[in-house]
């Protein structure tokens, strides 16, 4: 559907409009557009210094409003997260050749993250009113703490309600180093077994230097002004996706090129971000992303906001009070249960 096609490419170059978000490794990119030499070194610093973040907090939320086909198609996203460590990371690289990497070697990095990262993620989706499949918002709460991933049952307390009696209750956990050591070698005979199947997609791995040749076009179609530590960027979405090159881009990847319908929509379209950096210029603080857009006559906004806190002073993770932790082979069998009696 060209509403969904072009809402998906305007949340990726909302993304990238705000100019590099917090890479696994090496110096992010950022989007400088006209900025000066001196206004781009401040985007640079604060960006590298969020990458190299040892502890901090974050909390988002998006919003979507509008019509589908229609329908009200109204829902939102909100997200809560505390982190100490240097994370669960992969390169850029890495991270855009999940599907075609060796299982053994994804295993083996999270298992080397995990080791070395604690935290705590409070995800919350509001579906669209009159929604059949999830009457209210649904919130799932997660920690790891000391290579332990515990998940709140009770805040699924709503599919507890559609599964039975047997449904857990409270905080649950399990060792994650060895439930992903455990799992290796099995992925592994898995993605054996699908190598010769017909019909599998083989993701084209996007190098670094790729990477940096759309943020050189991108900032083609980036202004950006500043107003004291905050940097507001303003996007001419039309103009980036007509660009030959981005066009040819999306093409390669096994995209589809915009529709002259679909340019035509976008023309219209008010894409907007901001950038606020914390008081002594070193990290990014807030970010806000707007986008206002009509497509097959229904109109759409998408509003998010990304708040950053606690920079390399976040509190302590800790496990959750009363938490059952488990075994891997107690957890498998117990998933062999519930498989065997659905």
């Amino acid at each position: 559907m060209p509403k969904v096609r072009i809402l998906l490419a305007c949340m990726l170059l909302l993304l990238l409009s705000v100019g590099a978000m917090a890479q696994a490794q090496g110096e992010p990119q950022v989007l400088c557009g006209n900025l000066s030499a001196d206004d781009c070194a401040l985007l640079q610093t604060a960006s590298t210094n969020m990458s190299a973040l040892t502890s901090g907090t974050m909390s988002a939320n998006l919003a979507f409003a509008g019509t589908m086909d229609g329908s009200p198609a109204d829902f939102g996203f909100d997200i809560a997260a505390t982190w100490t460590g240097a994370g669960i990371g992969l390169s850029p690289e890495q991270s855009l050749d999940l599907a075609s990497a060796d299982p053994t070697a994804i295993i083996n990095n999270a298992v080397s993250g995990i080791a070395n990262f604690n935290g705590s993620l409070s995800f919350t989706i509001t579906p669209p009113p009159g929604d059949a499949t999830l009457p209210g918002p649904i919130t799932l709460d997660l920690r790891l703490v000391d290579s332990i991933g515990y998940i709140n049952f009770d805040s699924l307390a709503m599919f507890g309600a559609m599964m039975g009696p047997g449904f857990p209750t409270g905080w649950g956990g399990t060792n994650l180093v060895d439930l992903f050591t455990q799992l290796g070698p099995m992925l592994g005979s898995m993605t054996g077994d699908m190598s010769g199947m017909t019909g599998t997609t083989e993701v084209t791995p996007v190098p670094q230097e790729e990477v940096a040749r759309v943020m050189g076009i991108a900032n083609q179609y980036i202004t950006i002004s500043r107003d004291g530590g905050t940097f507001n960027f303003t996007v001419d979405l039309a103009g980036l996706l007509n660009d030959p090159e981005i066009q040819s881009m999306m093409e390669a990847q096994g995209g589809e090129a915009m529709s002259a319908q679909d340019l035509a929509d976008l023309q219209n379209a008010s894409v907007t971000a901001s950038m606020t950096l914390t008081g002594d210029n070193q990290f990014i603080q807030d970010i806000t992303i707007n986008l206002a857009a009509e497509t097959e006559g229904e109109p759409f906004t998408m509003a998010g906001t990304i708040s950053f806190s606690d920079h390399n002073a976040a509190p302590l993770v800790t496990a959750p009070d009363g938490a059952t932790v488990v075994t891997t082979e107690e957890l498998m069998q117990g998933l062999g249960g519930v498989m065997g009696g659905a």
